[in-house]
């Protein structure tokens, strides 16, 4: 419930706006009353409530100038300022110290009942964006409001659990997706780094007899998409808020040294953080630089079909014996190096692109044969440009968007459309940057996500689980996320907004 502090020197109108609020508004409840300026200051910044009520004409301080002085100090908590006044000059100056409504006297019981429940929606959004916020900065390991965090997300411990899809989140490119939060009515939190990640903050009274394992292997159910792979980290034990930024810490941390690319995979952590040591580390690149001990004489010789076949057998190998995707790039980076030092880059390659395709590489790949290739494809890229600059144009790119948006309802994986084009990956990648400036998967859900406004456009009764088929999302909670992580609104809100508009 939102908490409201009711100021008026009058004790009639006091005890009127009390009993209205009690009586009608359920969603609100009195946490304290104040009877001049000076005192209903004092207790805003006690209280710290989420409304306050007060009449324009206090005595020692007014009502608007407390409005004024809060509005700087606290921005989060909404006035309703009640005054005897008509002239719209009290009015703008209520409107402008910040006040969210003005009510003129007498005071009836619809007028404020009324102004409460439109005051709501705005309360909610206030604290949906405070969550999301807090989210993003405890994800991030930044200093937070511990208090706050209690007072929009009143769980004194939380279950967490990390599913992430594919590959580990771009690092070079300078689009790195967008960040996907929680819907505005769920009472669990998500965030992810990404559309393809969500971080899971859930309440025990929400998880009921599941375990969160149980609880996260229902989601990937849901919206798992063909052949992609699936990675899922939690912890079975409670955690506290005051611990969130650890403990997710090492779950970003644990990822991102376990992630093996077309392997499903379920990691339970104990909550505590796990030591990835230097003396691992140097272990990983010491085994990395014997297995390609030769590979700087095979590449400066030209033997490239030796050193094809040998990056494909090691990285094939490697995936079978459980090697992570950071061992991975690590190996591909030190290849790409080679290839640059001994002179295999066009004059016109940028070195940049070239870590931006392999960030492609590993991030679609869903089997570590595909990423092979798309390894292959971008170290030795000038062997085959030849045969294939015929089609690096916007109409041949053009073709491949209309494929695409007469199919978007279905599962569409960038390997799939290079096997209908006649094209590599890695090339089919490098023309979606070079042409629309997104990689295929950014380009894929903008054309899923404006499929999806023309519909709501076109018929604003909808159901969204309807919508989301429509445009190729089998989880209706997901496709919602996504839609408001692009068009800052949830698809009901989207449509609510059209209904007025029309109206």
């Amino acid at each position: 419930m939102y908490r409201v502090l009711v100021a008026d020197d009058e004790p009639m109108s006091l005890q009127m706006i009390v009993k209205i609020v009690n009586d009608r508004c359920s969603e609100y409840h009195i946490c304290d009353c104040a009877v001049d300026g000076r005192e209903l200051l004092e207790k805003i910044r006690r209280e710290k409530p989420d409304v306050v009520i007060t009449d324009i004409k206090m005595p020692l301080v007014s009502g608007v100038r407390v409005s004024e002085i809060i509005h700087t100090e606290m921005p989060n908590v909404f006035f309703i300022i009640i005054s005897g006044y008509q002239s719209f000059e009290y009015a703008q100056r209520a409107i402008r110290s910040g006040a969210a409504d003005y009510i003129l006297k007498p005071i009836t019981p619809s007028g404020l009942s009324e102004a409460m429940e439109k005051l709501s929606d705005r309360i909610q959004f206030a604290y949906y964006s405070r969550r999301n916020r807090l989210l993003q900065q405890i994800c991030n390991g930044s200093e937070y409001d511990l208090d706050e965090m209690k007072a929009i997300f009143p769980y004194q411990s939380v279950f967490l659990g990390l599913i992430r899809e594919n590959g580990l989140p771009r690092r070079f490119s300078k689009s790195v997706g967008r960040e996907i939060y929680s819907d505005i009515n769920e009472r669990y939190m998500i965030y992810g780094r990404d559309e393809r990640e969500s971080l899971y903050l859930i309440p025990q009274v929400m998880l009921g007899e599941q375990t969160i394992e149980g609880y996260l292997q229902k989601v990937v159910a849901r919206q798992r998409k063909s052949l992609n792979y699936q990675t899922i980290i939690y912890s079975d034990q409670l955690i506290s808020i005051t611990d969130l930024t650890d403990v997710i810490r090492e779950m970003y941390n644990t990822l991102a040294h376990c992630i093996i690319i077309g392997r499903n995979q379920i990691i339970k952590i104990d909550g505590k953080r796990t030591a990835f040591s230097s003396e691992t580390e140097n272990q990983v690149a010491r085994i990395i630089d014997e297995t390609f001990n030769d590979m700087e004489t095979i590449i400066r010789e030209r033997k490239f079909e030796t050193a094809k076949k040998k990056i494909k057998s090691t990285l094939i190998h490697w995936q079978k014996q459980g090697c992570p995707q950071s061992w991975m790039e690590y190996a591909v980076r030190n290849l790409n190096s080679l290839c640059i030092r001994y002179g295999h880059v066009s004059e016109n390659s940028e070195l940049i692109d070239r870590e931006i395709l392999l960030d492609d590489a590993f991030y679609n790949a869903m089997s570590i044969e595909e990423l092979s290739e798309m390894v292959i494809d971008i170290l030795f890229q000038n062997e085959k440009e030849g045969n294939v600059l015929k089609l690096d144009s916007p109409e041949f790119l053009q073709d491949v968007l209309d494929y695409l948006t007469q199919n978007i309802q279905k599962q569409i994986s960038l390997s799939e459309l290079c096997h209908i084009f006649g094209v590599s990956q890695t090339y089919l990648s490098r023309l979606f940057r070079k042409y629309t400036g997104l990689s295929f998967n950014q380009k894929l859900t903008e054309l899923r996500m404006e499929k999806a406004k023309r519909i709501i456009n076109k018929n604003h009764d909808f159901y969204i689980r309807e919508v989301a088929e429509l445009v190729g999302y089998q989880d209706q909670f997901y496709f919602s996320r996504v839609f408001r992580s692009y068009v800052g609104k949830s698809p009901s809100e989207y449509a609510d907004e059209l209904e007025n508009d029309t109206v």
